[in-house]
């Protein structure tokens, strides 16, 4: 993608009004609208760079449930790393990983406890324990990175994942 279209859709996403839904002052409601109108026309005239405004959208949105973006990848057994700053989220589950239930479906849609690691941006897997910004996740000890060298943690329920991919997406850059 072109750098001049990236930086521009990434300033519309750094100024909009992600919460001016909520709003009772009407300017600031169509301030808001407005905004959202702007980024989806700007995507629809950049087709071809889609997937990654896709992308950058969902990496700023405060209202971005990981499970609603989970892809599985080329594998039917295996989802795309989620992500997250400078790290990425890979959120596993299937008949053949830590989760529950232990089945495969094709969504992320019918599990409730997932198997996690933590990759840096490219997917070269870290240990949790040994980084300050993860350590510093408030429920870091629901993880389950009890290990020295531990890097999956299995069966995590669904709300600790979600607080961590949105944590990442604020403190990991």
């Amino acid at each position: 993608m072109k750098k001049e279209i990236r930086k521009k859709f990434a300033k519309m996403l750094r100024e909009h009004d992600w919460s001016y839904q909520y709003s009772d002052d009407m300017r600031c409601y169509n301030a808001g609208a407005a905004q959202s109108k702007a980024i989806r026309e700007f995507v629809n005239e950049h087709e071809e760079h889609r997937q990654e405004l896709w992308t950058m959208y969902t990496e700023r949105s405060p209202f971005t449930k990981f499970k609603d973006i989970m892809v599985r990848a080329v594998s039917r057994n295996h989802f795309k790393a989620l992500p997250c700053g400078k790290y990425e989220l890979s959120i596993q589950a299937s008949a053949g990983h830590y989760c529950s239930p232990k089945q495969t479906y094709e969504t992320a849609e019918g599990y409730y406890n997932f198997e996690v690691a933590i990759n840096k941006r490219g997917g070269r897997m870290i240990k949790p324990r040994n980084s300050k910004v993860i350590k510093a996740f408030p429920r870091y000890d629901e993880l389950g990175f009890d290990y020295k060298n531990q890097m999956v943690a299995g069966w995590i329920p669904e709300d600790v994942i979600q607080d961590l991919y949105d944590y990442l997406r604020r403190n990991g850059r």
